[in-house]
């Protein structure tokens, strides 16, 4: 009787629910590991850059570059790919 009134209290709908949240919390903490990373090493090379005495004008252009990526503003593909060289 009680299943035909809440046929969503079946345990196996508490279960998806519970792996859905899991696998949810998972990526989560990946995305951010990733970020961190990602942020890590954006400050070492824009470190790199600001005490190479010869190329200070790169050093604004790696702290610009991490200041917009922290924003969130969309980063043209050429420029990923000049930062990274």
């Amino acid at each position: 009787f009680a299943l035909k009134l809440f046929p969503n209290m079946l345990p196996s709908t508490f279960q998806d629910n519970l792996k859905k949240e899991e696998t949810m919390k998972k990526e989560l903490q990946m995305r951010l590991a990733v970020a961190g990373f990602l942020q890590d090493t954006l400050k070492e090379m824009a470190d790199r850059k600001t005490n190479s005495s010869t190329d200070k004008s790169g050093a604004k252009e790696v702290i610009e570059f991490i200041e917009k990526a922290r924003v969130g503003e969309d980063l043209p593909n050429d420029k990923v790919i000049r930062i990274a060289q």
